[in-house]
């Protein structure tokens, strides 16, 4: 006779039984993760949990070999699509019938429609492609998903804030790293990332993040509720105050209230690299 089970998790239990690997850490880099062959997509595929992926974001990585194509598939959560390494389309057909397919490469993003039946298919023959799908599986709903993206120009980088869990930033182009540390203590960690890192702050962790390198820097970031639909109490908070000092009760480090420590860090490792700080123009330290 079987033992009662409590504090079930759903999710967990139907990844353990898709046999794929599962990936777990602050940030990853999704390039170097290792997949294995996934049936119910007849690609290859894995698993990557974040630490601050929250209750409703979970993050699939597919790789689809040389020539190959993804079985067809159908479901009723959102699904947003970026695209890691490699070139391809994608075939979708919507519930009332209507078929359209697109040409994707790296560093494409794309929304699969809810309900909607589509397919991945890799447009080279001789290298595989790397996609990974951001989805709000847990809730079975329209709308609660959003992606933004940021540049970072050469030589600057971004005011600290918090918000929080489930927001996956995806390194686009450029180089550099984020710092992140929780309020009131004194070690500020960091994350190093290029493109195909991707990381996920937790739930009012502070963190803040660094160009490094010669070239604009972007990322994008992939979350659950948004501002036309934030879904969440503290969704609507954290889209209020995302530019609202911490000292007026917003999510946001000003300039001039950051650890000055902050600032040493990076301009020394603007200089290890040879370049510039554009800082001066941005805020001077008193």
């Amino acid at each position: 006779m079987n033992e009662p089970r409590f504090l079930i998790d759903p999710y967990k239990d139907w990844v353990a039984k898709e046999g794929i690997p599962v990936h777990e850490g602050f940030g990853l880099d999704l390039l170097d993760l290792d997949v294995a062959p996934w049936p119910r997509l007849e690609a290859n595929g894995a698993f990557a949990h974040l630490t601050g992926r929250g209750d409703f974001i979970d993050m699939q990585i597919v790789e689809i070999p040389p020539g190959g194509k993804t079985a067809p598939q159908r479901h009723l959560y959102e699904e947003v699509v970026y695209v890691l390494a490699g070139r391809g389309s994608t075939s979708v057909e919507s519930p009332s019938g209507e078929r359209h397919s697109f040409e994707w490469h790296t560093g494409s993003l794309f929304a699969i429609p809810l309900n909607g039946s589509y397919r991945h298919y890799n447009g080279s023959g001789t290298e595989p492609a790397r996609i990974v799908a951001v989805t709000d599986l847990f809730v079975l709903a329209d709308g609660t998903m959003h992606a933004h993206m940021s540049e970072m120009p050469v030589g600057t980088y971004k005011k600290g804030h918090r918000h929080g869990a489930d927001f996956h930033v995806f390194a686009v182009t450029g180089e550099g790293y984020s710092l992140y540390w929780w309020e009131g203590e004194t070690e500020l960690r960091r994350f190093d990332w290029k493109h195909g890192c991707v990381f996920a702050p937790a739930d009012r962790l502070f963190h803040q993040h660094f160009n490094v390198s010669a070239e604009p820097a972007r990322y994008l970031a992939i979350a659950f509720g948004g501002l036309r639909y934030p879904t969440l109490a503290d969704k609507r908070a954290t889209f209020m105050g995302m530019d609202v000092s911490v000292k007026e009760g917003g999510r946001q480090i000003e300039y001039e209230d950051e650890d000055p420590r902050i600032r040493r860090i990076y301009e020394d490792e603007l200089r290890k690299r040879g370049i510039p700080s554009r800082m001066d123009a941005v805020f001077q330290p008193a």
